[in-house]
């Protein structure tokens, strides 16, 4: 009978990926149905927030009095919140033309967003009404407009986007005031202050009008929302779209390296062009015909490299042989997977006869 206890971990789990990359990032797009938003337009409206994580994993955002466009701000707000993904192509299109996007529904359970993102969602949950100045029963594309597209495609920072994905997390809930007992300390989390000594509150009619601290004297006014998670899903850089349980969400922890990651993805950049090819052999040592092979992630049970021969792009998953717990040990890890034993003592041997001659 096997032993269990010799099988192994290799990737994290999906609730493990999904805790890890909110922990990771600081940002989230904030979608709100038209139902929700005051804004003139009466189809979906978005805007990037930042966000802070407490102790017990729950998701706050302070949203300023003059960019919060939420109809009842004192109600319970449906949204949409996208975590770990590229939020710059949607901002430029709100701000280019937010008026003539219609989007079938307005409801936050019966619209998909973003269908140029997230590869097989369903493209019939979009009605774009575009004007080219052409005439209304002309259905052809005409050519100098397609060439204008095309020149604007190949500009974009799409390449990089193929080539160093992220993990991208969707979650769907509700946007609720924060309780009084609590708001508080979620502001000192968003100030970064330790000790209150610097820090005071003003109150009103039992209510929390404004936040000053030693570092900010604007005195803005703002309020703090708590995200009561409905449903999440994971887009992975695998290209896999899985629904996280909710009750793992909450009680999993993120990765040991999550803050550590971007460090070390740094540090195998400036190892040059030998930690490159190195890479490229060891898809090759696993049967993959590779033309380019970047590292893209990295977590305490192994890394991510995407892979790209001639049109198929794809991402390999190479495991650890053991738990990394540190960023010393997870450099540790990829240089026994570039540079394996075997591979070191040969070129140890090369270097001896070249010394002999």
């Amino acid at each position: 009978m096997r032993d269990q206890r010799r099988v192994r971990d290799t990737e994290l789990t999906a609730a493990e990926i999904a805790r890890t990359t909110v922990e990771a990032n600081s940002n989230a797009l904030l979608i709100f149905p038209g139902t929700v938003h005051c804004e003139p337009h009466e189809q979906v409206s978005w805007a990037e927030f930042q966000y802070v994580i407490d102790e017990y994993g729950d998701i706050f955002f302070e949203i300023y009095d003059d960019k919060n466009i939420l109809r009842n701000r004192d109600a319970s707000n449906s949204v949409n919140a996208l975590i770990g993904m590229d939020f710059s192509q949607y901002e430029k299109r709100r701000a280019e033309s937010p008026d003539d996007i219609n989007l079938a529904g307005d409801s936050i359970d019966d619209s998909n967003f973003f269908d140029d993102y997230f590869e097989g969602e369903n493209s019939e949950m979009y009605d774009y009404q575009v004007d080219w100045g052409m005439p209304d029963s002309s259905s052809t594309l005409h050519p100098v407009y397609f060439a204008k597209c095309l020149t604007k495609a190949v500009h974009m920072k799409h390449a990089k986007m193929m080539d160093h994905p992220s993990n991208g997390i969707s979650i769907w809930g509700r946007l609720k005031p924060a309780f009084l007992e609590e708001e508080y300390y979620v502001r000192r989390l968003f100030s970064g202050d330790e000790v209150s000594d610097g820090s005071t509150l003003d109150w009103k009619d039992g209510e929390i009008l404004s936040f000053s601290s030693r570092y900010d004297k604007s005195c803005t006014l703002s309020s703090i929302y708590r995200l009561e998670i409905i449903r999440v899903d994971l887009f992975s850089v695998y290209g896999a779209q899985l629904a996280v349980n909710l009750y793992d969400f909450h009680d999993t922890e993120p990765d040991s390296l999550v803050h550590s990651a971007p460090a070390i993805l740094e540090w195998f950049r400036q190892q040059g062009i030998r930690c490159k090819y190195a890479l490229k052999a060891l898809c090759r040592k696993k049967g993959l015909h590779v033309e380019r092979a970047n590292l893209i992630g990295v977590d305490s049970l192994g890394m991510d490299v995407r892979v790209l021969s001639g049109t198929e792009v794809w991402t390999r998953r190479f495991p650890f042989k053991v738990r990394a717990h540190s960023e010393i040990a997870a450099e540790k890890q990829i240089r026994q997977l570039l540079f394996p034993r075997s591979r070191r003592k040969k070129f140890t041997e090369r270097a001896g006869d070249l010394d002999s001659l």
